[in-house]
């Protein structure tokens, strides 16, 4: 008989110390002992996170967290799926995933569910509708696949439990919606005159194409269909929705609340990198880009090094000069400490990836062991990186590799994009940084 398991689904700021302390010692124990597989498990989305929290008799046995859309991949992923090795074999991994997977489907409804799957784990996502995208490829000298889910559920789900969520829009969900809804007059200047609208709150508009897709969601979603009350419900929830909004805005929360701020800036980040998503690439294109960045696709390549960071250019070229002449305490001495230190030995460029990015990861693999690369900027800040080895694989050949080489050309303009708007964004507002720091 089974143990029942108890499902939650909780932000990282709300977990108590005893929880993140179990949650860390369940990924450590799966992911790095059980398959002797070292690797940066705090990769830095832990904070922008769902977790799903499965607990037997108050202990968490089962886990995964949810990574919302622009971090990971452009779509909500899935991943750090774990059932504790005392509860395997009964159904709860698939339990746990199944509830992800509705969570998601209200959360952001008709997106599709990314996840970074083991290869040898497939068949086991194939059960859950999963599919296949691309080649396979090596993630911490593991082979992995990427798989993609479109719940088929998605609309319907989000359409019935939204209706049914009309008397609950005081509860924190239906100001946490709210965030997310006036995220868009931010980022959009509209002229409210030359707007069809339904309702106005202020000089805070409702549009009638907003108002009508809330109507079509829930006429799709009642075999039937609409009924003669539900506009005025459904324009009299829009209304307590834009004034929570307001009232929020009037007691701080877009300065003082962290989860609605993660919300604002995560679509912020979205609507920035959004043309990416429509980018046309030629294979003339991808060629050249294969052609230039050809250490990159090598069937395994490893690197070891270390790297730099500084405030201006001048540190980095004093730095790099002092290394040059075996100086190498006083060019650490103009480094800024970092926090993230790349593990030593022969790492694969994708583990590498996660601790310096994928720009200077893309220098490191250009470099020749044993040298030291000019000064490279990233945003405001200057990285030095000394390339101790490399790996010398054969290239694989660019016809079997066009969707991976067109996935990497595609992070790198987004990675491009994104520092740019952030560097025009320095320049557009004044920035003074205290010098007691």
């Amino acid at each position: 008989m089974h143990s029942h398991l108890d499902i939650s689904f909780v932000r990282f700021n709300d977990l108590t110390n005893h929880e993140l302390y179990r949650i860390m010692q369940l990924r450590q124990e799966v992911f790095v002992v059980e398959q002797d597989c070292p690797y940066l498990d705090a990769d830095g989305h832990d904070d922008l996170s769902f977790h799903l929290l499965g607990k037997i008799d108050g202990e968490i046995m089962a886990y995964l967290r949810i990574v919302p859309p622009g971090l990971r991949y452009e779509d909500p992923s899935i991943g750090r799926v774990i059932t504790s090795i005392n509860i395997r074999e009964k159904g709860y991994g698939k339990k746990i995933l199944k509830e992800a997977i509705q969570f998601v489907a209200k959360k952001y409804p008709n997106k599709q569910i990314s996840i970074s799957a083991q290869h040898r784990l497939k068949d086991y996502y194939h059960q859950l509708g999963f599919i296949e995208e691309g080649e396979i490829y090596l993630e911490d000298d593991i082979d992995h696949i990427k798989m993609k889910l479109l719940p088929e559920t998605s609309k319907a789900y989000f359409a019935k439990h939204h209706f049914q969520e009309l008397g609950k829009f005081f509860a924190f969900g239906g100001l946490f919606l709210g965030a997310i809804l006036v995220l868009f007059s931010f980022i959009e200047e509209l002229d409210f005159a030359s707007i069809d609208w339904v309702a106005k709150i202020e000089d805070k508009t409702i549009s009638r194409e907003r108002f009508e897709l809330y109507l079509d969601s829930i006429d799709e979603s009642r075999s039937s269909g609409l009924l003669d009350t539900d506009p005025a419900k459904i324009l009299s929830r829009m209304i307590d929705e834009e004034l929570l909004i307001r009232r929020a805005i009037d007691l701080g929360m877009l300065e003082n609340n962290a989860q609605v701020r993660s919300v604002l800036i995560q679509k912020m980040i979205e609507s920035i990198l959004s043309e990416i998503n429509t980018l046309e690439v030629s294979n003339q294109e991808l060629e050249s880009f294969y052609s230039s960045n050809q250490e990159f696709f090598l069937a395994n390549p490893k690197i070891s090094l270390e790297t730099f960071k500084f405030s201006n250019y001048e540190l980095a070229q004093e730095s790099k000069q002092f290394l040059l002449e075996g100086k190498n305490d006083q060019a650490l001495n103009l480094a800024e400490n970092s926090a993230i230190r790349v593990p030593k030995g022969l790492l694969p460029a994708t583990k590498v990836r996660e601790y310096i990015g994928p720009t200077l990861t893309a220098n490191a693999l250009a470099m020749k062991p044993g040298t030291i690369s000019d000064p490279i900027q990233i945003g405001k800040s200057y990285h030095l990186i000394i390339l101790f080895d490399k790996s010398f694989d054969t290239p694989k050949p660019f016809e079997s590799i066009v969707e991976q080489v067109k996935t990497e050309f595609i992070k790198q303009k987004r990675d491009a994009l994104l520092q740019e708007y952030l560097a025009n964004l320095r320049k557009w507002y004044d920035v003074t940084k205290s010098t007691d720091l």
